[in-house]
């Protein structure tokens, strides 16, 4: 037998192999892409974006050593070498960005500039809304969430009843997975029926979760998609206390898997919002030693500046009431006692 044939033997065997493991459509798929271990998701713009403009590329750079002033000029200069609307759209968002690192109420201005005007992306527009909001629940600062609906026309009223609105604004331009959640919280607090509440998820869940797999390959949304990340774990537990919609175990892996993204991600704050939110529904669970060595671990960190602002300005009974709750004998260790009644009053 010639050397040809016993190699072509030898393929259509491992091919017969694959077929019997795999299935047909899977193996051809598999040979047609060449790399089994490759996925490819959509090309991410803010990378094309880079290789092609250098003052960008820069100002990037300059970003992350914390020099806003000077990354507010390259990002000027980048912004003349743009040459589509997506590109003008990115950079303008980047410069929001850095002026509000530079100054809150410009980055505000900013934001709502992007988001208001039609000649830009509708996506870009709504990402851009999102972010302002998203910096107000970063900072907790009322201020902020009351120049966004003055900037967007929305009656200031109560915090709760503008949020509304402004994720109603951003649902209207693109299908964010954190609108969507809040969307469905709203929806959930005229609800008093656990089978309504079940339906309503059951509905909802499909199209937020495609959202949130959406957005991942994105790299400049990280901010979005893991506060959609730990909004929707939030959500699975507001599902769990108030209709049994859902099992504890799936709470749980929710934030789990947060906290291991965000770490992989090197995303502080938002790790840290859901360690803390992840304790909440540990003591509202009956969890007290597991909720202790989660906050134990959260001590052992340095809380970020963005947390140290927010955590004093946290109606405590309102954010975190199962472990406000737990402030009782036998519950959870001094120390965490001691941290957990530091909040809504100045940190030590």
């Amino acid at each position: 037998m010639s050397l040809t044939k016993i190699i072509v033997g030898l393929v259509f065997f491992v091919f017969i192999a694959l077929v019997v493991v795999y299935g047909i459509p899977q193996v051809l798929q598999q040979l047609q892409n060449g790399d089994t271990e490759k996925s490819v998701g959509p090309t991410d713009p803010l990378v094309v974006l880079q290789d092609k403009n250098e003052p960008y590329a820069q100002a990037l750079s300059q970003i992350k050593a914390g020099n806003y002033a000077d990354a507010l000029v390259s990002l000027e200069s980048g912004k003349a070498l743009a040459t589509t609307p997506e590109e003008h759209a990115n950079i303008d968002f980047a410069i929001a960005d850095v002026k509000l690192n530079l100054n809150r109420s410009e980055g505000i201005d900013a934001y709502s500039a992007l988001a208001l005007d039609t000649a830009y992306p509708e996506r870009t527009r709504a990402l851009s809304l999102l972010r302002a909001f998203l910096m107000y629940k970063k900072f907790n600062d009322v201020a902020m969430l009351q120049q966004i609906a003055e900037n967007h026309s929305i009656k200031w009223t109560i915090p709760e009843q503008v949020t509304y609105e402004v994720m109603r604004q951003i649902a209207d331009l693109h299908a964010f997975p954190y609108a969507q959640v809040k969307m469905l919280e709203f929806e959930l607090l005229s609800v008093s029926d656990n089978l309504v509440a079940q339906q309503l998820f059951n509905q909802q869940n499909p199209l937020i979760l495609a959202s949130i797999e959406s957005q991942k390959p994105y790299s400049g949304e990280r901010t979005e998609l893991t506060s959609a990340m730990l909004g929707y774990a939030n959500l699975l537990s507001q599902l769990y206390f108030n209709f049994s919609a859902v099992s504890s175990t799936t709470v749980s892996a929710a934030y789990e898997d947060l906290i291991e993204y965000d770490i992989a991600q090197n995303i502080q704050v938002n790790k840290q919002y859901t360690m803390l939110a992840y304790a909440n529904f540990l003591a509202g669970n009956g969890q007290f030693d597991k909720a202790d060595r989660l906050i134990n671990l959260l001590l052992e960190e340095s809380l970020t500046p963005a947390l140290q602002e927010s955590l004093p300005k946290t109606d405590i009974q309102v954010a975190y009431p199962y472990l406000y709750s737990a402030l009782l004998p036998g519950t959870l260790d001094e120390k965490v006692k001691s941290f957990i009644s530091s909040i809504g009053n100045k940190l030590n």
